[in-house]
């Protein structure tokens, strides 16, 4: 879908389905930082993206 539409561009990530969410957190966010901890040595992993919505629906 992407390539067809001419947004197949190296670095892109495309998405879809449902992430779960703390309450209280702005699921429409236009950018996202995630972190997860192992409890049991404390060593972490990051992540942090930009979303840009698609300019039209797919299907």
């Amino acid at each position: 879908m992407l390539e067809r539409r001419g947004l197949r561009v190296p670095g892109t990530v495309l998405i879809s389905g449902t992430v779960a969410m703390v309450p209280g957190v702005d699921q429409f966010a236009s950018r996202w930082r995630v972190q997860l901890e192992d409890p049991a040595t404390g060593e972490t992993i990051d992540a942090a993206y930009r979303v840009e919505l698609l300019p039209e629906a797919i299907g």
